[in-house]
């Protein structure tokens, strides 16, 4: 509508301003040639946004100059800032350092997908019921579906049947509420409503509660126990008509209506215990640690975004207009519970995918999309060019090939990096425990080959009459029992490192923590001596016990401890040279910690100390002895966390599930 007029300076102005931004690029481009490697990256960035950002910005100038262009130049400004931020982040442009933590990227993406996926929706489908009545009935199919493989492939466990039942009702309700919304009379839509949606509904957020406090094992049984005679006073007045009923609410021809106080009772019931529920999964998130904190993660977000989803059908109950286009939401819970289920083994449920049927069911929907895009894009061109049905089919099916191609390269390289990772790994694992059996047999074997040396010259001098046999019989004998026992220990170590490999039920057993930290203590005693190094022991006797296998954890233990003298042992001066251990029980779980006063681990090696083949000892370390740690442990449904502080010391906390012998095997409390 209107545009500056340029006044009689303006040329110059013009001039001024296009000299000042051709001359900093210039100066960019004779700083590229001179500069570091680091500074290369940043100057590439910066010239690449600010390049950008100038040329569409100064396209703005060209109507003022009576050039008949729209300044769509304007638009491609915005691009800068997102560059800029890229270089901050990625090369620490102007020497600013950016932690992108993962949570908030990934919430933030979610954030975006959600958001993206109901305006998307809302946008299609907020005329019609149909589609959001059948998408409804399809989530009660799938949910169903997820009960029943739940039965079929779970083991026989409170948790699982639990979790059958709640699908279930998710499936009562969610089927109701798509019949309903179909329902052309009040009749029929009481008759879905009170034996389907509301039967459904009430029981939902009992028995989610109720999965809930078995995951995390937390929750008081008391409350769970209220829960459930609350849903059947809810469901008693529901069945007898005193919970809700229904009335014509556009562009629905009939829809609940909260008429009744029970209906405000129920709502407040409803939204209690999801509630409840949730800040339960998030106070255990805290604290758990390996599976165990993925399960919770996955399961949290997948019923989170549900919840919410469903809780949306609730405003139009209270006459509060909102279209109830959260319900497309809902689906969202089976696609990370399926995801909890094959990944980390949510229920105990083991999913095996095999390759070739993924790739049968991938080439299918590609092929499926393929063909719809060849038939629509050969209408868009028949409408454009008017060619025969023939040719623009060509036409189309050679275009959409040069994209198809790539992106079924791209699809299949997704599966096989987050599905099929560990086969495409395996040389990598190979190599991983060949290190680690390497690491295990390097302290026996170093013992042995010392005492086969001083027996060796214990009988040289026997032959060269220089000793009695007599006298050099009992150190023989000892030696020769000292051989036989790191021989002994050589073998239990190569069992101890391929269950690691290869782990089984059976190798899960009661383990004592107090136990095993002496016998690795006596192991590292010449160490301990030779470090001079004051031990402190804060292990209760009556900790109990932790459900591993006792030489992994004696492997375990014996690396930490390792490192933990060597560390105080590299320390100058006479500084206090004090080895903690501590132990302590916790929310199902025994804490195991040992601190060391020595030097500290850098902060830039903090977050590599697990890595396999990561070691600051130089030639002297392999790297593996804290990697096999971490692995043992994690095999075992624990966790290890690490602090350290350079020059004052370092902790490590073990962290492994109780010992129960309720359940087939041994289980976790």
């Amino acid at each position: 509508m209107f545009y500056a007029s340029p006044g009689l300076l303006f040329p110059l102005f013009f001039v001024w301003w296009m000299g000042l931004v051709f001359y900093s690029h210039y100066q960019l481009i004779r700083a590229y040639k001179t500069v570091s490697e680091q500074k290369r990256n940043q100057i590439k960035y910066f010239f690449l946004a600010v390049g950008i950002g100038f040329t569409g910005g100064s396209l703005a100038y060209l109507p003022m100059f009576e050039i008949d262009l729209y300044p769509y130049g304007n638009f491609t400004v915005c691009l800068y800032p997102f560059i800029m931020a890229y270089a901050i982040a990625k090369h620490q442009l102007m020497d600013i350092r950016v932690v992108i933590r993962k949570t908030v990227l990934c919430g933030f993406g979610l954030l975006l997908a959600i958001s993206g996926y109901i305006a998307f929706v809302a946008h299609f489908t907020h005329r019609g019921i149909l589609p959001l009545a059948n998408f409804s009935i399809l989530t009660a199919t799938l949910s169903v579906a997820m009960a029943l493989f739940t039965l079929v492939k779970a083991p026989n466990r409170k948790i699982a049947f639990l979790w059958v039942l709640t699908c279930l009702s998710i499936a009562l309700w969610s089927f109701g509420f798509g019949m309903m919304t179909k329902s052309h009379t009040f009749n029929d839509c009481m008759f879905w409503q009170k034996w389907f949606l509301y039967l459904g509904a009430i029981m939902i957020p009992v028995l989610y509660l109720h999965f809930v406090s078995l995951l995390t094992g937390t929750g008081g049984k008391w409350l769970v126990s209220i829960s459930y005679l609350g849903a059947l006073v809810f469901q008693v007045l529901n069945f007898t008509g005193y919970l809700a009923t229904a009335k014509v609410k556009p562009p629905f021809n009939f829809y609940t209506d909260a008429l009744f106080p029970a209906y405000h009772a129920y709502t407040l019931f409803f939204f209690v215990l999801a509630g409840y529920a949730h800040w339960l999964l998030l106070k255990r998130l805290k604290t758990s640690e390996g599976s165990l904190k993925n399960q919770i993660q996955y399961v949290f977000i997948g019923t989170s975004i549900g919840f919410f989803g469903g809780c949306m059908t609730f405003p139009l109950s209270f006459n509060i207009h909102i279209f109830p286009i959260g319900t497309y939401l809902v689906v969202f819970y089976l696609v990370a519970i399926t995801y909890a289920m094959y990944r980390h083994h949510l229920m105990d449920i083991n999913i095996v995918l095999r390759k070739s049927l993924v790739y049968s069911l991938m080439t299918g929907i590609l092929t499926a999309v393929y063909l719809i895009f060849i038939t629509q894009g050969a209408h868009v061109l028949q409408g454009l060019f008017g060619a025969s049905t023939l040719t623009t089919s060509i036409i189309a099916a050679c275009v959409i090939t040069a994209g198809f191609l790539p992106l079924r390269n791209r699809i299949q390289a997704f599966v096989d990096r987050y599905f099929f990772r560990d086969w495409s790994d395996r040389g990598e694992m190979v190599r991983e425990v060949a290190a680690g059996f390497s690491h295990e047999l390097k302290s026996p074997l170093a013992g042995l080959s010392m005492q086969a040396q001083m027996t060796l010259a214990e009988l040289e001098e026997i032959e060269m009459d220089r000793r009695s046999l007599q006298e050099a019989l009992p150190r023989i004998k000892e030696e020769l029992h000292y051989i036989v026992n790191k021989a002994m220990d050589a073998a239990r170590r190569i069992e101890a490192v391929r269950g690691v490999a290869e782990p089984s039920r059976e190798q899960v057993e009661p383990v004592d923590v107090p136990a095993v930290l002496e016998s690795s203590l006596s192991v590292l005693q010449t160490l301990v001596s030779d470090v001079k190094a004051d031990i402190k022991r804060d292990v209760p006797g009556n900790l109990p016990p932790v459900r591993s296998n006792q030489k992994q954890l004696e492997i375990v233990f014996i690396n930490l401890i390792k490192n933990a003298l060597e560390s105080m042992g590299g320390i100058r001066g006479k500084g206090p040279r004090t080895l903690s251990l501590a132990g302590a029980e916790l929310d199902g779980s025994v804490l195991v910690s040992v601190k060391d006063t020595g030097a500290g681990i850098a902060a830039k090696d903090l977050s590599h100390v697990f890595d396999p083949h990561y070691t600051t000892k130089g030639r002297k370390g392999t790297g593996m002895g804290l990697f096999l740690s971490h692995q043992i442990v994690k095999a075992h449904g624990g966790s290890i966390e690490v602090k350290s502080e350079e020059g004052k010391g370092t902790e490590f906390v073990v962290r492994l599930p109780k010992f129960s012998e309720k359940g087939s095997g041994a289980q976790a409390a």
